[in-house]
């Protein structure tokens, strides 16, 4: 019997200490991850227009060019003196983040066709965008803002056919720039 009792205190004291042992998992630390984002406002770009205003149809072939400034200088034969009107170079306007850097991609050729609409068209091309590479857009928010200016030259056939020409005209066609965020 003392040898049964010595059994089952041995086999008690093992019992209880493989429960203690099953128990205890040893160090362990658990944590949750976090996300953030931040939103900006999108950028976008709206086209300007050059106005070359009006000018006398010339007997020979040249053209009419605007600076960036939307100074005028004007080809043998079309200097409409005081009556030519309003002339201006394009601006284009971009908004977006405020205090953010974008750049502008340039439509190399810059090439367009102003059309009366009756079939009668003039070739042209824009200048090359003022201000240069990186650009950033005043203001905080998404009130940022920025602009450029295109002023260009067109050419004017001889004796061309008086009307009123566009690029919004049939058989009219403008040119493209690009803005992007940096």
């Amino acid at each position: 019997m003392k040898n049964s009792i010595k059994s089952l205190v041995v086999m008690a004291i093992i019992a209880i200490a493989g429960t203690t042992f099953a128990q205890s998992t040893g160090n362990s630390a658990s944590a949750t991850g976090t996300a953030n984002a931040t939103i900006v406002c999108p950028i976008s770009l709206t086209a300007g227009t050059i106005t070359f205003g009006t000018f006398v149809s010339p007997a020979a072939a040249t053209t009419v060019s605007l600076d960036n400034a939307g100074v005028a200088t004007y080809g043998a034969g079309t200097n409409p003196g005081s009556q030519g009107g309003a002339h201006s170079a394009s601006t284009w306007n971009v908004t977006g983040q405020g205090g953010w850097t974008y750049n502008l991609t340039d439509d190399a050729t810059r090439a367009f066709t102003i059309s009366d609409g009756a079939g009668h068209t003039m070739t042209g091309n824009a200048n090359a965008p003022s201000g240069s590479n990186p650009r950033t857009l005043a203001g905080d928010g998404c009130n940022g803002t920025g602009s450029f200016t295109q002023g260009g030259t067109v050419n004017v056939g001889a004796g061309q056919v008086s009307g009123t020409y566009s690029t919004g005209n049939s058989g009219g066609s403008g040119w493209s720039e690009t803005v992007t965020y940096n």
